[in-house]
């Protein structure tokens, strides 16, 4: 006689709901009702050993989870597409869930691999870990590979873990059911008896009831959102230079300084600005550079303006070679190309002190 290829499969389904108001877990029970279930163990339906546990487990069911059902191979001989979800996931209405369960009677198919497809679709919308739990005594029935489902599943992003019973099962069955459970860093559960099934969903049962969304991380209101700094070379040490900040907005630059400060060999300018479009003014010695950036509320950006290389100049007089020093008026002009161009600064020499000068190279 051939061998039943499954008998049971309950799969509860726990998503921490992502609402500000009521953060209780949910769960749905998918059972499987394929024609399986009629088989014995023990002298004894396969189909009542699985309502017996599941009553079990309804009746000290946590409160603050809430539960729905879906069903398989309940409806039509031979369908694998017969999957329906018949309580939608809710507060717990203890017996009409088990009235509802004693009254499914097994006909169908057992279509593992869509119905985690279809029940792991559902909880996309939730952004907690989800946890489902899966009975089985037998291997997948509409020529789909589950544990590849499962695979794809979690490679799509669901949020999910696969706690998974064997029930009476064969080794090569225990083996497609285990992938399941490690595909998705679940835990595998043998259960060769009513006993040991019963035994299993408790435990499975408690780590659900147990399982907690991982808190949220609280995001820090953020002291600045800018730091500008400066150097004369790109990866150069930083420099001492002076920052002038102005809003863009449609593409015109505000006249109004939001902010001026200076930026120096140890600190950055911090500043807290509304998110947007700015310029920037740096001058350092004699040069100037503009730079726009964007700023937002949620990260820092950190602007490093390279001025450009100087170069130290000291200047003395006297009134002949090697005599005293004397004290003198200097202008400084910049030469290009042979040619005297504008004055870049000027100083005073004096008896006992040169001109000390930092200019563009």
């Amino acid at each position: 006689m051939k061998k039943f290829l499954l008998s049971i499969i309950l799969a509860v389904v726990i998503a921490v709901v992502p609402q500000a108001s009521e953060n209780n877990p949910k769960a749905m029970i998918i059972f499987d009702a394929s024609g399986s279930m009629w088989g014995q163990i023990d002298g004894i339906n396969k189909i009542v050993i699985a309502r017996d546990a599941l009553k079990e487990v309804v009746r000290k069911w946590n409160p603050k989870v809430e539960l729905g059902l879906t069903a398989y191979g309940h409806r039509v001989k031979g369908d694998c597409e017969d999957i329906q979800t018949i309580i939608p996931i809710g507060k717990l209405n203890r017996k009409h869930m088990i009235d509802t369960v004693l009254s499914i009677n097994p006909k169908g198919m057992t279509p593992i691999a869509k119905s985690l497809r279809k029940v792991a679709n559902s909880l996309r919308q939730y952004e907690d870990t989800t946890t489902i739990i899966l009975i089985s005594d037998g291997k997948e029935s509409c020529e789909a590979d589950p544990c590849a489902t499962a695979k794809q599943l979690k490679a799509e992003g669901i949020n999910f873990v696969a706690h998974v019973v064997g029930f009476n099962v064969d080794r090569k069955t225990d083996r497609q059911l285990s992938c399941i459970a490690s595909a998705t860093g679940g835990e595998y559960f043998s259960a060769k008896n009513a006993a040991a099934l019963t035994k299993a969903i408790k435990v499975i049962a408690k780590k659900v009831e147990k399982a907690k969304p991982k808190p949220k991380p609280v995001a820090k209101k953020l002291k600045h959102n800018l730091e500008i700094s400066s150097s004369e070379i790109e990866g150069g040490k930083w420099i001492e230079s002076y920052h002038k900040i102005y809003k863009i907005e449609d593409g015109d630059i505000g006249n109004k300084t939001i902010i001026s400060s200076s930026s120096h060999k140890k600190r950055a300018v911090l500043a807290l600005l509304p998110a947007g479009k700015y310029l920037v003014k740096s001058t350092y010695n004699k040069f100037k550079v503009e730079t726009t950036f964007e700023v937002n509320t949620k990260k820092v950006t950190k602007l490093h303006i390279v001025m450009g290389q100087t170069g130290k100049v000291e200047i003395t007089a006297s009134e002949t070679d090697g005599g005293k020093w004397i004290e003198s008026y200097h202008k400084i002009f910049k030469v290009e190309d042979g040619e005297v161009g504008d004055r870049i600064t000027y100083c005073t020499s004096r008896k006992k002190k040169a001109c000390l000068q930092q200019i563009p190279a």
